[in-house]
């Protein structure tokens, strides 16, 4: 019996997350063959890989998977360049640098779902304060109207979420540099921006592309500040694949369609998640 003790311990988790888990993507996998739509009449039908060369063929969720891998890519090139300083600031010695620490993470402590609500109360027009602000000094900002202002948005806000994130990592990996490898540098005559580009930028390349594939993988889902704050528009601005994909299944109600999509984003995020395992492997040495 004692064999079998470990195995039935663990076993109510392995229940909960066959249910919670692999049902429902069993249920997926089955819808994404059918034409299963939640408010028709007929039955369930078998149509094979319809579903997914409708994807395809659908210029609406290929640009809105374009557009996600652009705002992913827009928020990461920010966040990876202000992270690297604030960390590189916060690795340094300093009256308050302590609170500038628990400063820096009070975003991460923030749900998503207030995240947007917050900063639409910021920049809704006629409530935020910042197109007031900013109609005062003759610009106009209107992100009901503009779709670029509504990206840039979005984008702005994503990084002020999570660029505590990419700092937090970035400063455990300058941490683990020896003090006596910057002094030697500045004795040797180089300047900060020196030190930064030809030695701390190369020893902490590992925690960089950990910070990079992981936001960008995390970015490409994003739905809830977008949601909150845009709704997806003005138009299709922000209409990103996460955003198309609620709309399909939960105003459209195409339940089959939906789940070929999702599995689709799956099988995306399955391949960042491969290609960031793969580098954690070749460049984390022991670390990995």
């Amino acid at each position: 019996m004692s064999r079998f003790r470990p195995f039935l311990l663990v076993l109510p988790a392995i229940i909960l997350l066959l249910f919670t888990g692999l049902l429902p993507f069993f249920y997926a996998i089955f819808y994404a063959f059918s034409n299963f739509i939640l408010t028709s009449k007929k039955g369930i039908e078998f149509v094979g890989l319809q579903n997914f060369q409708k994807f395809v063929d659908d210029p609406e969720f290929i640009t809105s998977l374009s557009r996600g891998v652009c705002f992913s890519s827009l928020s990461v090139l920010i966040e990876l360049s202000l992270g690297i300083g604030i960390a590189f600031m916060l690795s340094r010695e300093f009256k308050g640098r302590n609170f500038f620490k628990i400063l820096l993470c009070l975003p991460l402590s923030i749900p998503p779902i207030i995240v947007g609500a917050i900063w639409r109360l910021m920049v809704y027009p006629g409530i935020g304060p910042l197109p007031y602000i900013l109609g005062l000094l003759g610009l106009k900002y209107d992100i009901t109207t503009d779709g670029l202002q509504a990206l840039v948005t979005v984008v702005l806000v994503n990084v002020w979420h999570w660029i505590p994130f990419d700092a937090l990592i970035i400063l455990a990996g300058l941490s683990g540099i020896q003090r006596e490898v910057i002094e030697s540098s500045a004795v040797d005559g180089a300047t900060t921006l020196q030190q930064l580009r030809h030695i701390l930028m190369p020893l902490i390349k590992y925690e960089l592309l950990l910070v990079m594939l992981i936001r960008f993988m995390d970015s490409l889902k994003i739905f809830d500040e977008v949601w909150m704050m845009t709704g997806g528009g003005p138009g299709s601005a922000t209409r990103f694949l996460s955003i198309s994909l609620y709309t399909l299944i939960l105003k459209g109600w195409d339940v089959g369609y939906g789940a070929a999509i999702s599995l689709i984003f799956l099988y995306l995020m399955e391949v960042l998640t491969w290609i960031l395992y793969k580098v954690i492997s070749l460049y984390g040495g022991g670390a990995s």
